[in-house]
C-alpha cells in the first residue's frame, strides 16, 4: 500500500471527518491525527448547550402549556426530543467504545486494507468505495435542505405579518423555530429576536450535522461489513472440489496434497469470519445505546411531524413535510441496509453448510463443524443488545406512529 493510499485520504472519509469535526464528534487521536485542544473544549460546550435546550424546552412547556394549542405543544415537544437525540450524539467522542470502534475501522477493518488479497476483494472494494462516495454526496446535500425547510417557515410568517417592517402591527410577536424560558424579551424586541434567531439557526445546523453524518458514519460501517461478508461468501462458494479420480467409491476424497490446501483455506475463512464477528461485536457495543435512542426518537418524531402536518396549513405542510422527508428517508434507508446485513449473514451460514465436508479427512471435518457452529451466530446490530434492527423494526415504528397520530387526531 502506498504512503498516500490510506483510509484517511479517501474523499468520503475526509468529508465525513470534516463534518463530524465541526460538531466535535470525530476522535482525532485514535485515527492518527494530532488532538486539538479547542475542539475538545468545543465538544463540551456543545453538550452543555444541548443540555440547556433539553431542560429549557421542558421548562417552557410546563410554564406555557395552558396557553398553547396542541400543535404548538407538538412542535415544542418535537424540538425538545430532537435536542435529546442530537445531544446524545454529541457525547459520542467521550465514549471509549466509540473511539475504539473508529480506531479499529480506520486502521484495521476498512476494505482498503483487504483489497489486494484477491481480484474479487479488489472488485468489492471498488464497488463499496463508489457506493460510499455517492451516499456521502447525497448526505452532503440532505441536512441543509432540512435546515432550510425548518428555518423558512417562521421567516415567512414574520415577513407576511409585517414584523420586519418599520411599522410593526400591535400585539404581534415574532415566530421562532424553538422557544425558551429566558430573562429577556425575544418575542417582541428586535434585538432579542435576532439573537435567538441566530442561536436557533446555529442549533439547527449542529443538529442536522449530528443526525445526517452520524447516520452516514453508521452506513459506511455497514457497507464495509457487507463488503467483508461478500468476500467471505465468494471464497466459500468458490471452495475447491476434489479432482476426478479412477476410484470406484461413491465419494471422491481430497488427495493428501489437496487436504493441506483445504486446511489453509478453512483457516483463512475462519480467521476472516472472526475478524468480521469481532468488529460487528465492537460496533454493536459502541452503538447499542445510540440505536435504542435512534429508533425511540423516530417513534416519537414521526408521530409529531404527522400531527403538525395535519394542520393542513400550507406553511406548516411545506415546513414539516421537508423535516418528515428528512427523517423518513433516513429511517427507511438505514433500516433496509441493516436488514441487508442480516440476509447476507444467512447466506454465509448456507455457504458454510454446503462446503464439501464429506470429501475431507477427519481433521478438516472437525474444522468445518467448528466453523458451522460459529457461523450460526447472527451478524446483526441490536439496540441495547436486545432489539435487532431492520425493516421489521422500521415497519413497526411507522405503523405505530400512524396509529398514534390517528388516535390523537380523532380526539382533537
Amino acid at each position: 500500500m502506498s504512503k498516500t493510499e490510506t483510509v484517511m485520504d479517501l474523499i468520503y472519509i475526509k468529508q465525513l471527518r470534516c463534518c463530524l469535526n465541526a460538531v466535535g464528534c470525530w476522535p482525532r487521536k485514535e485515527t492518527g491525527q494530532k488532538p486539538i485542544k479547542y475542539l475538545s473544549v468545543y465538544s463540551v460546550i456543545l453538550v452543555l448547550f444541548a443540555i440547556f435546550m433539553i431542560i429549557d424546552g421542558f421548562w417552557y412547556i410546563k410554564n406555557n402549556i395552558q396557553n398553547m394549542d396542541i400543535f404548538e405543544i407538538g412542535h415544542t415537544y418535537m424540538t425538545t426530543f430532537m435536542s435529546c437525540s442530537a445531544g446524545y450524539r454529541l457525547t459520542l467522542p467521550f465514549q471509549k467504545k466509540y473511539k475504539r470502534m473508529t480506531e479499529t475501522f480506520i486502521k484495521q477493518f476498512h476494505l482498503l486494507h483487504f483489497k489486494d488479497k484477491s481480484d474479487y476483494s479488489m472488485k468489492i472494494y471498488k464497488k463499496i468505495d463508489k457506493l460510499s462516495r455517492y451516499i456521502t454526496m447525497y448526505f452532503n446535500f440532505l441536512p441543509w435542505l432540512a435546515v432550510l425547510g425548518f428555518q423558512l417557515q417562521p421567516l415567512y410568517y414574520n415577513y407576511v405579518n409585517g414584523l420586519y417592517s418599520s411599522n410593526r402591527p400591535e400585539n404581534t410577536t415574532f415566530k421562532h423555530t424553538v422557544y425558551y424560558v429566558l430573562p429577556f424579551d425575544y418575542e417582541t424586541n428586535v434585538y432579542g429576536y435576532i439573537c435567538i434567531y441566530l442561536f436557533n439557526l446555529y442549533a439547527s445546523c449542529v443538529s442536522a450535522v449530528c443526525f445526517a453524518y452520524v447516520d452516514l458514519y453508521m452506513l459506511l460501517l455497514i457497507f464495509n461489513i457487507l463488503g467483508h461478508l461478500k468476500i467471505l461468501l465468494h471464497n466459500l462458494q468458490q471452495f475447491p472440489k476434489p479432482q476426478e479420480s479412477d476410484s470406484v467409491v461413491d465419494t471422491i476424497m481430497f488427495s493428501n496434497e489437496e487436504m493441506e490446501n483445504i486446511f489453509e483455506l478453512l483457516k483463512e475463512s475462519i480467521n476472516h469470519h472472526r475478524i468480521i464477528m469481532d468488529f460487528v461485536s465492537l460496533t454493536s457495543e459502541a452503538l447499542s445505546a445510540l440505536l435504542c435512542i435512534y429508533y425511540g426518537f423516530y417513534q416519537i418524531i414521526l408521530f409529531m411531524v404527522l400531527l403538525l402536518c395535519s394542520q393542513l396549513d400550507i406553511n406548516a405542510i411545506v415546513n414539516y413535510s421537508i423535516v418528515a422527508l428528512f427523517f423518513f428517508q433516513e429511517l427507511i434507508l438505514t433500516s433496509m441496509i441493516f436488514e441487508l446485513l442480516g440476509t447476507t449473514s444467512d447466506k454465509v451460514k448456507a455457504a458454510v453448510y454446503e462446503l464439501p465436508w464429506e470429501c475431507m479427512d477427519t481433521k478438516n471435518r472437525k474444522i468445518v463443524l467448528f466453523f458451522l457452529k460459529k457461523a450460526q451466530e447472527p451478524i446483526e446490530l441490536k439496540a441495547l443488545g436486545i432489539l435487532p434492527v431492520g425493516v421489521n423494526t422500521m415497519a413497526a415504528i411507522i405503523k405505530n406512529s400512524i396509529s398514534y397520530f390517528l388516535m390523537l387526531r380523532a380526539t382533537v
